[in-house]
């Protein structure tokens, strides 16, 4: 996966090792975590990288999962995890292994494997020490359990055996959200891919907007209603979802088409989403292999060629939660999970913190290309700006043009709605010519200015003053020491 870029290392508590093709490695320092024998410990990690998922072991410990961006899970026992960019999971050792040093292990997941290492050292070991360990070998009698697989499947003679996320359960009583009304149910279909080498939300490359998009609504822009955005081209505009308050957002997350290469982590700023189903791509279960992309969902357009802008669902009848194997009973809560190339995953959450989000893969690259959007929340219960709050905007500015050319002679303007808003709230800008430098400003840097003049005059006198008292004494020594030589030269 993400050819053809590579891992040169991978930092653990900011230390690590770099490898060379050969195996060697340049023998520096490795994080160590101390622990003492006989006590159950809870580490939590974080994948600050940009673009891999890891999969994380302890030799000769087994790791229970017990949390994932922090919500609480039904705990799993597993040999490893899977966590990729921007995700978060805890879990639990006991260390009931003979004193000694094991080896942390995070391996990547890509074409030529890398691995980092970090020290588990119990107290009473040999500090000066590193481990010996070995990673546990997976037989048909005792095979390894993988938490938060990126596929459906190992190859079978690894004797590996895969939890996908949907598959973990709520520890705490917390269903999936259910709409009130139909009306209030809305869903959206979101392919995340890179097409023609386009990072893009269903075929839109997001352009970041020029101004405060909570602040400045109405100057956000350009709006996809304006732009050549269509079922298989790419067009580039500041994409969002609008949502009502209190509405039940479905968010059918898709990773297919012609653009779907790459594993996407998926990241929402604002709420934590409850992940009802995962459909996984079709694989060989012997080999392994990605064979094609899941049939769940209809890509529409150009069959196999699909740019997958405008899927739906394959079967007609899948709506609301009529969709089989939906987990509205105890589902786990993410704010990041990862869709992998030809699957899906289905989340909701309740639209009721208002604001503006981003929803966006958490693949560095990826995001600053495109691969974002935004969730207009609640949009006709965003707090007004606070008064004086700065006015940010690129100049020229046709829209604050178009409102002095509205109303040449009012203070207050109430600027028409964004376009596709689905509440709208008239908000009170105020726009005045003394907005940024106004009189005020004005005289105040003019009083500070006068006041620095003044400082500068003074300061000028005084050394000019001085000045002549130096060149005035240096004349009355230059005569003293000329008065003394004469006199040495009479005797």
């Amino acid at each position: 996966m993400f050819l053809p870029f590579y891992v040169s290392s991978v930092l653990i508590n900011g230390r690590a090792r770099f490898y060379n093709e050969t195996g060697q490695h340049n023998g520096a320092p490795l994080s160590d975590f101390p622990v003492e024998a006989g006590v159950t410990y809870r580490f939590r990690v974080i994948h600050v990288g940009v673009m891999y998922p890891i999969r994380i072991s302890i030799d000769q410990h087994m790791l229970t999962l017990v949390a994932s961006d922090g919500h609480d899970i039904q705990p799993v026992v597993a040999e490893s995890f899977i966590i990729t960019a921007g995700e978060r999971y805890d879990f639990e050792i006991s260390t009931d292994q003979p004193i000694g040093n094991y080896w942390i292990r995070a391996e990547t997941l890509e074409e030529i494997m890398h691995k980092s290492e970090a020290v588990l050292r119990y107290n009473g070991a040999d500090a000066s020490q590193y481990p010996l360990t070995t990673r546990k070998t997976c037989t048909p009698n005792d095979r390894c359990l993988v938490v938060n697989c990126p596929f459906a499947t190992y190859p079978a003679d690894t004797y590996t055996d895969c939890v996908q996320f949907n598959e973990l359960k709520s520890a705490v009583n917390d269903p999936a959200p259910e709409p009130p009304s139909p009306d209030t149910f809305k869903e959206h279909f979101t392919n995340f891919g890179i097409v023609i080498g386009r990072p893009s939300v269903n075929g839109i490359v997001f352009k970041m907007p020029t101004v405060p998009a909570l602040t400045q609504p109405f100057e956000v822009g350009p709006t996809c209603d304006k732009n050549d955005c269509g079922e298989e081209t790419i067009c580039a505009c500041t994409h969002s979802i609008n949502t009502n308050h209190n509405d039940v957002i479905q968010l059918v997350m898709t990773n297919m088409g012609i653009g779907g290469l790459n594993s996407h982590p998926i990241h929402l700023h604002g709420y934590s989403f409850y992940v009802l189903k995962m459909g996984f791509a079709t694989y060989n279960m012997t080999t392994g292999k990605y064979i094609s992309q899941n049939p769940d969902i209809d890509c529409r357009g150009n069959g196999d060629q699909s740019f997958c802008n405008h899927a739906t669902w394959s079967n007609s009848t899948w709506l609301g939660n009529n969709v089989p194997g939906l987990n509205l009973v105890n589902p786990p809560r993410k704010d990041t999970l990862n869709i992998p190339h030809g699957s899906y995953a289905i989340v909701r959450f309740k639209a009721n913190n208002p604001g503006v989000w981003m929803l966006h893969c958490h693949i560095q690259l990826h995001m600053s290309l495109g691969m974002s959007m935004i969730i207009n929340s609640s949009y006709g219960m965003h707090p007004d700006p606070p008064k004086a709050f700065p006015v940010c905007h690129s100049f020229p500015s046709t829209y604050r043009e178009d409102l002095l050319d509205q109303q040449p002679q009012s203070t207050t303007t109430e600027p028409r709605p964004i376009a596709s808003s689905p509440e709208v709230k008239i908000v009170t800008q105020i726009v005045k010519e003394d907005d940024v430098y106004g009189t005020s400003s004005f005289w105040a840097m003019f009083g500070v200015l006068v006041a620095v003049i003044l400082v500068l005059g003074i300061y000028i006198v005084c050394l000019r003053r001085n000045v002549e008292m130096y060149k005035k004494t240096c004349k009355e020594y230059t005569v003293t020491m000329t008065t003394k030589n004469e006199n040495l030269s009479k005797l």
